[in-house]
């Protein structure tokens, strides 16, 4: 989805803010802060508090490529 500089505060507005699991980058859990996860399927899970985090919308179609 591409979209207008301009339209960019309002355009991702009703999703609000969404905590992902993004691949390739250091991710900190939102419960604890850690950095040690284990990744599922479709999520990956906090090793030290176990928070479960989805993966980033697109992301899991490049890992398996």
């Amino acid at each position: 989805m591409h979209v207008h500089r301009a339209q960019w505060p309002t355009a991702f507005q009703p999703q609000g803010f969404r905590i992902t699991y993004r691949f390739g980058t250091t991710n900190y859990c939102p419960g604890c802060g850690g950095t040690h996860w284990h990744v599922g399927r479709s999520s990956a899970q906090c090793a030290f508090c176990a928070t479960a985090v989805p993966f980033a919308v697109g992301m899991y179609e490049e890992r398996a490529a």
